[in-house]
């Protein structure tokens, strides 16, 4: 240590610049030399320019004519300015007096850093300048901005100074002062450098050679302030005081406001020379008195301002008493920790030693005495070096991140390049090297915590949060911890370079509360794992945490190696683990085994290893059927390059979840050949493994990985085609559109579906009965179908669209067909152009509850246009005419025309509406219509449309209304240093924007490793009014978006920030209100602190733009700022929607600015930040506004009175629509309940007299006048007529699985349907109403028709079958003897079975109707003749076709085959001699009816284009001929849908047989026979139900899904513990589609779970409401004997349950909500589910 020392004063090493060698440099002819313009008091030289003494390259200046105009100056008649970042401008002066001076530029405004030369010598940094105070004698009404450039050596007569942007724009120059320095040498010629060394110097410098500067501050009289030369104090205070008599020192206060400052600083330590050498000291000693935030930094620089020294605080622990320092080195700014704990209030010594040469510097901390602390070694500089050729010179000294409100003490200040100063001892290590500061070695792999890619705390999903702590700490070093035993932390050891290593995990802190059996676990690339327990608790913390040592001699901050080596590949990450070992560990009290910490994981490498090639991104494709050929796919990747060669494949099956796998194929492939399998039937479960290998010789194959798959069906099940939408509009001659979803869980591709555009007069007749095809063909979604509607269309018709869904596999599968809402009626009335949906938009508020126009708020006229023949708008006819009147409802007198209008003054408090007359490009005008009336009850104060460009912060037009800011943001978890800068701010395309970089400028000199933009408005307003923006947030996490107000100044008490949005991609948006507490500072959230809004799904925040704002009232004064007639105060929109209203606060706020901002905020707050995603991230703003309320001023009074004409004239609408109203149960009267409602509103309204209440209470008396306007009875006719056609599919429609049956489940929906339906019809309901239950109702009609049955067993006489629907064989029963072919040209491949006769129809695909598309009616019956006995013959009343159709006739015995002609049979004696379409077509020209047959044995195949008459005879009769036929119904049915949807009233359920052995005589035995014959619940197997076991969360989800009749929906991924090849999958996908079931907090379903009874009774109440569409449910009270036991959430659903008859409770009484269900429940609870309004 080196002894005190006399203060000596600061040696400068002057400058030699070249006109010292060369000679003045020469004026040029157009630039005269400007003369000193005086002298100040101090000495200073002062100077000002003109254009004729400067050369300013591109530079612009503004001269004045006179001094007095000049303004804008400070000396002369110019100011100087760069716009651009390049171009060097150079001024001409003339100096008296050789010498030494401080160079000193001042401007009238801010100006950036730069750079300046000196008669063309070294480049000298100038910092960005700040505001002075003390040149008086210059100007006392302008603002004075200083920089210096530091000393230099002038020779008197002509200098010339060059000033460079450095890449900076917005450079201000007025003036320069020349500022004398004494106690200088004569200048010496000394050349600048041409080369610098590259290595250490044989021989330093010698102390004479460098700058010194060392201050104790004792000559400096105490209680005044440091006049030191070169310091700098901006934004804070000095001053000298005492610490013992004689010893003086420094205080430092900070005065700036709350944001960090560079204060102070020393700079030109060695007069702007290179300060370089092997021993260049810097020493001084330090106190910290008041901290109020973190991150306070020591830094030292170089003369052109690069960082070499960087020390910064960190509190520990969140306390503000104690701190730790932390060091970052390189320009990677990687941590190094200072491992000793500092306090407030208390002196240190920091001493560091920098070689020049080496770029490096050790650092020593000591107590007040000098003694030993600890110190680090070999700290890189903060910059890269090689940009300064590897030579680091110090030039500056400063701290930085001062904050209003820090105190620090400085003493015992000393620089110099000093090889003899002492340095202290360092003691020799105590504990192992691993513990200390040199480990881990330079070339480890370390994984620090603050990284999130290389760390994760994992918290168990189904952990209740408030249960345990988690968070970061600073003891040691900045780490996480946790107390939760079941919580571990997980390091990503990715990107290790190939390798065998060593792996040491850091203890950051031994403690007390630590826990005592902590294991660290790590797995390699190879998969070896290895595993630690270590104990991390001691008994007792010592003063100093890092002087903490555990039971088994664990030191904080020590590297723990777990044994062994492991084997890392570059491209195959491993990872480590650490948690509590809760086998092996002492709890400290019950169930709390401590804390865990997480801090950093070291890979240190010993040996190499050969690398191996890897498969990545391994998956199966193909679809999700039986059949499918599914296809092995993978990456190779080989880090050496080296191609691959022939990898090894295996296929794996299993038939059940817990079965072994079995290999079923395998062989050699490439990634670019793939592997395939063809699924089974039997496959339930598929897995793919590939174990890749390199073609290299000798190389090592990599590891197998594999892809799993699960079977979810063990069917082809049929397409599906979802939400058909029609757009058009209902006219002839014009376009209707239609698009629709197609959708197949089997993953199969769609094919050409079929279509078909309907017509009829009732929209909601049966299709298709009355409904006539216009228009089919072939479809697929990705394409609309357009149909262009014909003249012919006659009035009053309705228009739909049917589709049948194809997919594409070699065996076709067809869905049922979908039908569209219908379009219509098509009327003969005069087709206009038509202005819908009136709007204001525009400079306006719409904002819910507090809409209206604004003086200077530029509105404009919104609405939609729409002309029915699809010609376009004639802009220019269109006639838009603005009115105004004194009350909402008028009389209103015109003001003005056009688009657009602006109100004005005179327009304060009166209503402003609209009307358009639209007018279309084929001259014909339409109807007027007018918009609602606006009350003008604002007062536009701030507009910023970003009608201009601005590449960044710096342009002038953007900061002629804002203020981008520079500041050093240290936020998220991990903590995350960022830059707002104006860099990042632009104005392009009519927004702003603000964009988000992964980057480091080393132009701002904290540390970054982001940078995005904060901008403020100018101008000061607020803080009452409402506050607008219109802006779209980025797609990235880990940002915070947001648009805010924030008080400027004033007390603690004025303080007010409002945060309109904080927004957080995809889904949240949040809203703050917040104050001071003016006792601590600290900052309070007012009310409920933080509004999220928004949820997940397929719609994010980013999607689109959003209107986001704000408004704030006065609180109503002499009542308490938290009473209810202030809970509106505050208030926050979403696109005009109201998502807050709440209290404000207490006092008057200041004025304030908006702020635009996005701030880097990774964590739980934001989400976590990913980098591909936030770097080049923008957000834009569209627009930004601010609007005063007329009547309140900004000090808090209020007039109220717009709210007085808002209610005066609510009042008057409401007084005039009950004096007209019509009152009555007919369509077009308004209902008594209505008009009661409406006159209590307004009775209401007319007794409020505080002038504070108007406002609302006008509110609250227009929304009950717009109810009472909704009321008016609508027509039922509608309604009424569909109702009956819903009644008739209910009684003829049969439950089935059968051609045109329909599943029970829609029947049962449909009956729901038609119950609301009719209580509905008892009431007098609104249009609104009875329009929502026709689409309820006819949705309900068209699930049944959808869902009949378009194959298997026809059962019903008078069916009509539609071929074009049919999608599989059909089979005519026994009784079923007439009905109806539909035929639709060419036909698809039919198969039918006649039952009755043995007998099949082929029909071939592609056969055409010769006699046409329409309707043929057939029967079969008996009929005996004089000739023979006929056992049956059909009709098809003269159906020919173009190909051959096959009867086939089996089992004859011995009866023959013939044509009936009359009442005679004519056998077919043209015969072929082989069964075949060849054979057959062999005669047959093509035209004219033909038959030919074929003989078999007991057979007969009868080819033939004309079936009429075909018929099975016998000739033996035994009685006298006469007519016998079984059913005479042939000749006069009448068929009543086609299509295939008529079905007679008998029921036949098609029940299957169920024998369970297990439940004979249990009392749920009907209900579980029931189900199962319906197959809505299985067996545990054939013969078993086995009725006391549990279910499972998903199995009730399937049961619930199947009562229902929903359609298993293909599974979205929504929960975090189902995988897509879960059986159960799509069956909860259809359940949470449905709203039946949902999740749990933590984003899982739990599908293997018992469900409970209570959450049983939530479900099925919701299957209730799904099933009856029903909303209110009477409940009374629990009665069961343990209702206390029953959750919160679940008692309603409970006694909703209850009150229904779903659930009964126990035999003794109780409900039991905790014991899990029972099979037994579950099918009793389902049974009445169903069994509600229908039979079972």
């Amino acid at each position: 240590m080196r002894e005190k020392r006399k203060r000596i004063t600061l040696l400068l090493i002057v400058a030699i610049f070249s006109n010292l060698f060369f000679g003045i440099s020469a004026v040029s002819a157009e630039t005269i030399a400007a003369k000193a313009a005086g002298t100040l008091s101090s000495g200073a030289i002062r100077y000002g320019f003109t254009k004729a003494n400067a050369e300013l390259n591109g530079w612009e200046a503004k001269e004045y004519q006179t001094v007095q105009d000049s303004n804008a100056v400070l000396t002369g008649r110019t100011r100087f300015y760069s716009k651009t970042a390049s171009g060097d401008m150079t001024v001409h002066f003339d100096v008296e007096t050789t010498g030494n001076y401080e160079l000193v530029l001042l401007a009238v405004h801010e100006s950036a850093a730069f750079s300046v030369k000196v008669n063309n010598g070294n480049a000298l940094s100038v910092p960005k300048a700040v505001k002075a105070s003390d040149y008086a004698e210059i100007t006392t009404t302008l603002n004075v901005y200083e920089a210096s450039a530091g000393t230099v050596s002038l020779t008197s007569g002509t200098n010339t100074l060059t000033l460079q942007p450095n890449g900076t724009a917005n450079i201000r120059f007025d003036t320069l002062l020349l500022k004398p320095v004494s106690g200088g040498e004569e200048p010496t010629a000394v050349s600048s450098p041409t080369t610098v060394p590259t290595s250490e110097p044989t021989s330093a410098p010698t102390a004479e050679a460098a700058g010194v500067l060392d201050e104790d501050f004792d000559d400096s009289a105490a209680g005044r302030p440091f006049e030191g030369a070169n310091w700098k104090f901006p934004e804070a205070t000095n001053t000298v005081l005492e610490k013992t008599n004689g010893n003086n020192y420094l205080k430092i206060s900070c005065t700036g406001s709350w944001a960090g400052f560079r204060t102070p600083y020393m700079y030109n330590l060695n007069g702007n020379q290179l300060f370089t050498g092997t021993d260049i000291i810097s020493s001084f000693k330090f106190n910290f008195s008041h901290l109020n935030y973190e991150g306070e930094m020591f830094l030292a620089r170089t003369n052109d301002n690069k960082i070499i020294t960087d020390i910064r605080t960190q509190f520990i622990g969140g306390r503000s008493d104690e701190y730790v320092l932390q060091v970052l080195e390189g320009s990677e700014m990687r941590s190094r920790d200072i491992y000793y704990t500092f306090k407030l209030n208390s002196w240190y010594q920091l001493i560091t030693k920098l070689n020049s040469y080496t770029g490096k510097y050790d650092l020593y901390f000591l107590d007040d005495n000098g003694n030993y602390l600890t110190h680090l070694s070999d700290i890189r500089a903060r910059y890269d070096t090689s940009l300064t050729g590897g030579i680091v010179d110090m030039g500056q000294w400063s701290t930085n991140n001062f904050f209003a409100g820090d105190e620090v003490n400085i003493d015992e200040f000393y620089i110099a390049n000093d090889p003899d100063f002492v340095l202290p001892a360092v003691p020799a290590p105590t504990v192992s090297p691993s513990a200390g500061p040199s480990f881990p070695p330079s070339n480890a792999v370390v994984f620090q915590n603050k990284n999130a890619d290389d760390f994760e705390l994992v918290i168990p999903s189904d952990t209740q949060s408030g249960t345990y702590q988690a968070g970061t700490a600073s003891w040691g070093t900045y780490h996480n911890f946790t107390d939760l035993k079941t919580a571990k932390g997980v390091f990503h050891l990715n990107n290790v370079p190939t390798g065998e290593y060593e792996v040491y995990y850091r203890m950051p802190i031994v403690h007390e509360e630590n826990a005592d059996a902590v294991y660290i676990e790590v797995t390699d690339s190879l998969n070896k794992t290895g595993r630690k327990v270590f104990n991390a608790r001691c008994d007792r913390n010592e003063p100093n945490l890092l002087n903490n040592i555990s039971k088994t001699g664990i030191r904080s901050m020590e590297w723990i190696k777990i044994d062994g080596t492991y084997s890392f590949q570059s491209n195959i990450p491993g990872n480590l683990t650490a948690g509590v070992d809760v086998q092996a560990a002492t709890p400290l009290s019950e169930d709390y085994y401590g804390v865990v910490r997480f801090d950093s994981v070291a890979l240190v490498k010993v040996g190499e290893r050969a690398s191996m090639p890897i498969a990545q991104n391994t998956r199966i494709e193909g679809k999700i059927k039986p059949g499918a050929v599914l296809t092995g796919r993978y990456e190779y990747v080989d880090e050496k390059g080296n191609e691959e060669g022939d990898s090894v494949y295996k296929w794996y099956t299993r038939t059940s979840e817990n079965a072994a796998w079995t290999v079923v194929s395998q062989g050699t492939t490439t990634a670019d050949q793939g592997a395939s399998y063809t699924v089974k039937a039997t496959d339930k479960f598929v897995k793919f493994e590939i174990t890749p290998k390199s073609s290299a010789e000798n190389s090592i194959p990599g590891i197998a990985q594999s892809a799993f798959y699960e079977l979810l069906y063990d069917s082809d099940l049929a397409p599906e085609v979802k939400n058909i939408k029609i757009t058009g509009f209902p006219a002839r001659l014009t376009d209707l559109s239609a698009t629709y979803e197609y959708e197949d869980v089997n993953l199969d591709e769609e094919g050409q579906s079929h279509y078909k555009w309907i017509i009829s007069s009732d929209p909601y007749a049966r299709p298709y009965s009355d409904w006539e095809v216009l228009a089919e063909g072939t479809c697929t979604a990705a394409e609309p179908i357009v149909y262009n509607v014909p003249v012919s269309v006659p009035n009053g018709s309705y228009i739909r669209l049917m589709i049948t869904p194809y997919n594409n596999e070699e065996t076709v599968n067809i869905g049922s067909a979908q039908y569209s809402d219908f379009v219509g009626p098509f009327q003969e009335d005069e087709i206009k152009p038509e202005a819908k949906e009136l709007n204001f938009q525009g400079k306006v508020v719409n904002a819910e509850g507090i809409a209206g126009l604004a003086i200077g708020g530029k509105a404009e006229a919104g609405y939609t246009y729409t002309y029915r023949l699809d010609l376009p708008e004639d802009t220019a006819s269109t006639q838009i005419k603005w009115y105004r009147a004194d009350v909402q409802t008028g009389p209103f007198t015109e003001i003005a025309s056009g688009r657009e209008y602006t109100p004005g003054e005179d327009d304060s408090g009166k209503f402003i509406r609209f009307g358009v007359t639209a007018a279309a490009n084929d001259g014909k005008t339409g109807d007027t219509v007018y918009s609602p009336a606006f009350l003008v009850k604002w007062k536009l104060a701030f507009d910023d449309d970003f009608d201009y460009t601005a590449a960044d912060g710096y342009n002038e037009t953007l900061r002629q209304k804002w203020e981008p800011l520079v500041q050093h943001i240290e936020l998220g978890t991990p903590l995350t240093h960022s830059a707002r800068i104006p860099e990042n701010v632009s104005v392009s395309d009519g927004t702003c924007k603000i964009i988000t970089k992964k980057e480091h400028l080393d132009k701002y000199d904290f540390q970054h490793t982001w940078t995005t933009a904060n901008i403020r408005t100018k101008e000061s307003f607020g803080p009452y009014g409402y506050y607008e923006t219109n802006m779209k947030y980025t797609r990235a996490t880990g940002l915070n978006q947001s648009f805010w107000w924030k008080t400027n100044g004033g007390t603690a008490e004025q303080m007010l920030e409002l945060d309109f949005c904080e927004a957080h991609y995809p889904y949240e948006i949040k809203t703050n209100i917040r104050r001071l507490n003016p006792s601590d500072l600290t900052t309070l959230d007012v009310s409920i602190g933080s509004y999220p809004f928004g949820q997940s799904g397929p719609a994010t925040i980013a999607d689109d733009f959003a209107v986001v704002s704000g408004y704030l009232r006065p609180i109503v004064a002499g009542e308490d700022w938290q009473s209810s007639v202030n809970n509106d105060a505050y208030q926050v929109f979403y696109n005009n929607q109201q998502i807050r209203s709440t209290i404000s606060v207490p006092n008057q706020a200041n004025v304030g600015t908006i702020y635009l901002t996005c701030c880097v905020l990774p964590g739980g707050f934001a989400g976590a930040l990913v980098e591909a995603d936030a770097h080049n991230s923008v957000i834009q703003y569209d627009y930004v506004r601010y609007y005063e309320e007329i009547g309140v001023t900004q000090n808090g009074d209020n007039t109220y009175e717009m709210g007085s004409i808002a209610l005066n004239s609510a009042i008057e609408e409401a007084s005039g629509l009950l004096s007209d109203a019509v009152i009555g149960t007919q369509p077009g009267n308004y209902p008594e309940t209505a008009k009661t409602k409406l006159q209590n509103a307004l009775n209401t309204a007319k007794k409020v007299t505080n002038h504070y209440q108007k406002g609302a209470a006008a509110n609250t008396l227009n929304k009950e006048i717009k109810a009472f306007r909704d009321s008016l009875i609508g027509n039922p006719e509608v309604l009424k007529n569909m109702l009956s056609v819903a009644q008739n599919i209910f009684d003829t429609v049969k439950q089935g699985n059968g051609y045109a049956q329909c599943p029970k489940n829609y029947l049962n929906s449909l009956k729901a349907s038609i119950t609301l339906t009719q209580n509905l019809l008892k009431e007098y309901p609104a249009q609104e109403r009875l329009d929502a239950q026709v689409a309820s109702l006819g949705k309900a009609i068209d699930k049944v028709i959808a869902n009949q049955g378009k194959s298997g067993a026809v059962s019903s006489n008078g069916i009509i079958i539609d071929f074009s629907e049919v999608s599989g064989a059909l089979e005519i029963t026994e009784q079923t003897r007439n009905g109806a072919f539909l035929w639709s040209s060419p036909l698809s491949r039919q198969t039918i079975t006649f039952d009755a006769y043995d007998c099949t129809l082929q029909i071939l695909d592609g056969t055409r109707a010769v006699s046409g598309d329409k309707k043929y009616g057939w029967s079969v019956s008996k009929l005996n003749t004089e000739q023979a006995s006929i056992d049956g013959y059909f009709d098809f009343s003269g159906l020919q076709t173009d190909q051959l159709m096959k009867f086939t006739f089996t089992h004859l015995g011995g009866k023959s085959v013939g044509i009936l002609n009359g009442r005679s049979v004519i056998p077919n004696e043209n015969v072929i001699t082989s069964d075949s379409y060849e054979s057959a077509n062999a005669g047959y020209t093509g035209s004219g009816s033909y038959t030919v047959k074929y003989a078999g044995t007991d057979m007969v195949t009868v080819y033939t284009n004309d079936p009429s008459g075909l018929c099975i005879y016998s000739n033996t009769q035994t009685e006298p001929p006469v007519d016998e036929p079984e059913n005479n119904e042939h000749d006069n049915w009448t068929p009543n849908i086609p299509g295939g949807i008529f079905i007679p009233p008998n029921n036949n359920n098609n029940a299957v047989s169920v024998h369970f052995t297990d439940i004979a005589g249990h009392w749920a035995e009907k209900e579980i026979l029931a189900l199962a014959e319906q197959n809505i619940i299985n067996g545990k197997n054939e013969t078993q139900y086995m009725p006391e076991d549990t279910v499972t969360r998903a199995e009730f989800a399937a049961m619930n899904r199947r009562a229902l009749g929903l359609n298993p929906s293909i599974y979205q991924g929504a929960f975090g513990d189902i995988g897509n090849g879960s059986w159960y999958a799509n069956e909860i996908q259809a359940a949470v589609n449905a709203g039946i079931m949902s999740g749990d907090a933590d984003g899982n379903f739990r599908p293997n779970d018992p469900i409970s009874r209570q959450e049983m009774a939530k479900v099925i109440v919701n299957a209730y409401l799904t099933k009856h569409t029903a909303q209110e449910i009477e409940t009374g009270d629990i009665d069961f004997t343990d209702s206390g036991e029953i959750a919160e959430w679940a008692r309603e659903p409970v006694a909703r349950a209850a009150a229904l008859g779903l659930v009964n409770g126990m035999p003794d009484g109780t409900f039991a909500p905790n014991d899990n269900m029972t099979r037994a429940q579950a099918a009793a609870i389902i049974y009445r589910l169903i069994a509600y309004s229908f039979s079972i």
